[in-house]
């Protein structure tokens, strides 16, 4: 099942081609290597819980047709080189631009993304943390 994904630009950025993608593609981030081996995905939704709701619909539906169960855990993913940015209320177009310009200037450094409220809402922030070396 492949959900409507759109490529919106590619670059290339430390040796690492980064893909960025207006909506989402569920089977694309479950396939993709965790090693890094086929770029950075970056996806750019409107609402993270709609798009969850959407794939275990779909998935159920496929499951019937086909008589097989479907995996729709996307609670697992686990992946340094998926991004996943819900833009409601702030366009995709305007939030596009902006990580796309803070990873081209490198503003990133050292601020992993930490759940505020868990990842079944898609509620996700950088975090500041400190060096401990």
């Amino acid at each position: 099942m492949t959900f409507s994904v759109n490529l919106i630009s590619k670059q290339k950025i430390n040796e690492i081609e980064i893909y960025y993608y207006k909506g989402i593609d569920f089977n694309l981030i479950h396939n993709h290597p965790k090693d890094g081996s086929k770029g950075m995905l970056i996806f750019f939704i409107e609402n993270w819980q709609k798009e969850a709701k959407r794939w275990h619909r779909e998935n159920k539906i496929n499951e019937i047709i086909s008589n097989k169960k479907v995996d729709t855990d996307i609670s697992n993913i686990d992946n340094s080189y998926i991004a996943i940015y819900q833009a409601e209320n702030i366009g995709i177009e305007v939030l596009y631009e902006t990580i796309k310009s803070k990873i081209e200037k490198g503003n990133f450094p050292n601020q992993p993304w930490t759940p505020i409220h868990g990842i079944e809402r898609g509620a996700w922030k950088i975090g500041k943390h400190d060096n401990i070396n």
